[in-house]
């Protein structure tokens, strides 16, 4: 019986090895970012910011009406019926974040949670608690309830909790294969997701970063966690006289008569910058320009942010960034992947050429026969 295939032939050799390192230059770079894509089990990290000075009103002291604890030399601090803008202080603020994920009775399902506390010259002054089950292929929030949140005003000891609510958008992880495209990202405070935009690729320390910008226009703190459990948060509100709670500058740029009756309510608007290892998802830096302060509506509130007029009325305002720690320890993080994944690039264009080479070799092999066999 005459064999198909001679593989004693040289010819015959030479494809094999051919057609092996085709496909180990086809298969073995993509398997292995294959691999790597799904969201780990075991992530445990930590963010921190730098110290951002900003101004924070002293809550306690403007609720219990006690003397500001710096006039600033303003005659009109130094009472107890002190304006509120007195009690605007200028705090060191930090923040803290420890983010981890772990397994469930789904493979493909990972639990996220997250614990962030935010200081004031060194007291805590607020916290957020938020556990959400993530798809580990799109790190998007599965469909259904299954997320949940807790936000504390540490000195009042009061805040707003949401429990097995649907969360929409992605937060601390963006998916494997990042685009360079607008994605839906999930803010705490608003409860909602906005789109936070590509604007453009830089690298850092030699990695290929995405980098993404997302602006929330003022809304109010109170509305946007009405549907959430809430412990008394009316007690950030501040009514009073018009002249009680705006400088003489303030209430001519808004219009408002010293003796007008008004109402403050907190409203909150954010800036930020978000860089992201495309390959992996891994968020590397972020900025945020963040701001919490009182206004009467979300007319003022616009027109005080664009005018930068909300510092006199800053329940909580800093200009925030990772610090040179977590950055480097989360491009850390993402530097073997990396660099696991351009030595396989390597590998496989290699393997492609000396594929294609031996091609050409045992198609000279096969001409050559035929012009010997003629």
């Amino acid at each position: 019986m005459k064999r198909l295939i001679n593989w004693s032939s040289r010819m015959t050799r030479v494809i094999v090895a051919a057609i092996v390192f085709l496909l180990l230059g086809s298969v073995l770079p993509p398997l292995y970012k294959n691999q790597a894509r799904p969201l780990p089990l075991n992530l445990n990290f930590t963010v921190t910011t730098e110290p951002a000075t900003g101004p924070a009103l002293n809550i306690l002291r403007a609720l219990h009406h006690e003397k500001p604890a710096d006039p600033h030399g303003d005659p009109a601090c130094e009472s107890e019926q002190a304006p509120l803008y007195c009690y605007i202080e200028d705090r060191v603020i930090t923040l803290k974040r420890v983010t981890t994920t772990s397994a469930t009775n789904d493979d493909a399902v990972a639990s996220a949670d997250s614990s962030l506390e935010v200081t004031a010259d060194g007291k805590t002054i607020a916290e957020l608690k938020e556990s959400s089950l993530l798809n580990r292929e799109s790190a998007y929030p599965i469909p259904g309830l299954n997320s949940t949140q807790q936000f504390n005003i540490t000195p009042l000891g009061t805040g707003a909790s949401s429990m097995d609510f649907e969360r929409d958008g992605i937060s601390y992880f963006f998916p494997a294969k990042a685009e360079q495209r607008s994605y839906p990202y999930f803010d705490p405070m608003t409860q909602t997701a906005a789109p936070i935009d590509f604007t453009g690729t830089e690298k850092r320390e030699s990695i290929p970063t995405y980098s993404f910008h997302q602006e929330i226009d003022p809304v109010s703190v109170v509305d946007s966690l009405s549907f959430a459990q809430q412990d008394n948060l009316e007690q950030l509100r501040r009514s009073g006289p018009a002249k009680a709670m705006f400088k003489p500058e303030s209430l001519e740029r808004f219009g408002l008569s010293p003796t007008e009756h008004v109402i403050l309510e907190p409203f909150y608007t954010v800036k930020r910058d978000v860089w992201v290892e495309p390959t992996t998802g891994t968020i590397l830096d972020v900025h945020e320009d963040i701001k919490i302060f009182l206004a009467t509506d979300a007319d003022q509130a616009r027109q005080m942010v664009e005018e930068n007029d909300t510092a006199d009325r800053a329940l909580f305002q800093a200009d925030l960034s990772w610090s040179e720690a977590t950055k480097q320890e989360r491009l850390d993080s993402v530097r073997t992947t990396i660099e696991s994944a351009k030595i396989l690039s390597i590998v496989g264009w290699v393997g492609k050429v000396i594929g294609v080479v031996l091609l050409a070799y045992a198609a000279s092999l096969y001409m050559r026969r035929h012009r010997d066999r003629a």
